[in-house]
């Protein structure tokens, strides 16, 4: 494959005339050129050729990222990568060494801090229980006394309580029950509340399944948009947490929580993205901006090979060679 590099004069460039470094001789010399390929141009329009072996991967890969842009919502899959790059550098995780030298150096005090914090606690939590055990121990122990069973056997305790119906005379009078009729009374209480309480945990559990189906659901839709994103692995964000558990979607807690991340992607790659898809066509038609723009566009003709160019086609790569676009046959 041959390559032919044309270096462009720079009065081409020059909308008022040839530049201070340029001489009178070449100045009329390139206007004189410039009159050859004008009416070359006006004998045939070749401006909707495009000259030489094209690059299809790159045209492509242009195209793709407008596209990924246009269509994404605030910078979609392209952001998505960001907020991926992002979330990668998050999860990287040092070795024990690490934490070990971190503990020990920079964050001991903190690290001494949290640590006499959660000790403390639990310190505080079992004074709490071992005083509501000797509580409880001294009035289990009182009704043992009381009903000659041993106070560690709690069966025959609570036994010996349901069948005295002394226990019960006093609040069934104050009722106006029997005795018989205020325990089947307190015995209904008693199961109603454990239905009521199975009946909320199974409101409570279905609630929640319900609730992480949708988040699922959505989750699944946002990974195609945002390639980068993990639900497990943004639901260690106590503020993304938050927004879920407070009924906001999937999508708009990740946005909330990912807004520059975002907006920074989406700008950056779609300003590359444009330029890109401008440069392209500018050299593809031979033109500069302005006569881009002013032209009319055409059905796009590609000629590769050189044996089959005609008198005008030459004459056509030449004029664009001197503007400076690369033609590779």
């Amino acid at each position: 494959m041959n390559r032919y590099k044309f270096i462009p004069l720079l009065s081409l460039f020059d909308e008022g005339g040839a530049g201070s470094g340029v001489t009178s001789s070449a100045a009329g010399s390139e206007n004189g050129s410039s009159k050859v390929a004008g009416s070359e141009r006006n004998a045939k329009d070749l401006s909707n050729v495009i000259y030489g072996k094209q690059n299809a991967d790159a045209d492509t890969d242009a195209q793709g990222m407008v596209k990924d842009t246009a269509s994404g919502d605030n910078g979609g899959s392209v952001a998505g990568n960001e907020v991926r790059n992002t979330n990668k550098e998050k999860a990287v995780v040092g070795s024990d060494e690490d934490f070990d030298a971190l503990i020990k150096g920079e964050f001991k005090d903190a690290f001494n801090k949290r640590v006499k914090s959660i000790v403390d606690r639990r310190t505080r939590d079992m004074r709490t229980l071992e005083k509501y055990k000797t509580d409880t121990n001294d009035l289990v122990g009182l009704l043992a006394g009381k009903y000659g069973v041993k106070s560690d056997d709690i069966t025959a305790l609570t036994k010996a309580i349901r069948e005295d119906d002394s226990f019960f005379e006093e609040a069934a009078y104050a009722e106006g029950l029997t005795v018989e009729q205020y325990k089947y009374k307190l015995k209904l209480e008693k199961e109603n509340e454990a239905l009521r309480n199975a009946q909320e945990t199974a409101d409570r559990q279905r609630a929640a399944n319900e609730r992480m189906t949708r988040w699922n659901a959505e989750a699944e839709r946002l990974s195609e948009l945002y390639p980068g994103f993990d639900l497990n692995s943004e639901a260690q964000n106590p503020t993304f947490l938050k927004l879920l558990q407070s009924g906001i979607d999937v999508k708009t807690a990740f946005e909330v929580v990912h807004n520059d991340e975002i907006v920074s992607g989406a700008m950056r790659v779609t300003a590359d993205a444009v330029r890109k898809q401008v440069t392209d066509n500018i050299r593809a038609r031979g033109m500069r901006p302005s006569e881009a723009g002013a032209r009319s566009s055409a059905a796009t003709i590609v000629k590769s090979d050189p044996s089959k160019f005609t008198k005008e086609d030459r004459a056509e790569i030449a004029r664009r060679a001197r503007r400076g676009e690369k033609i590779v046959l």
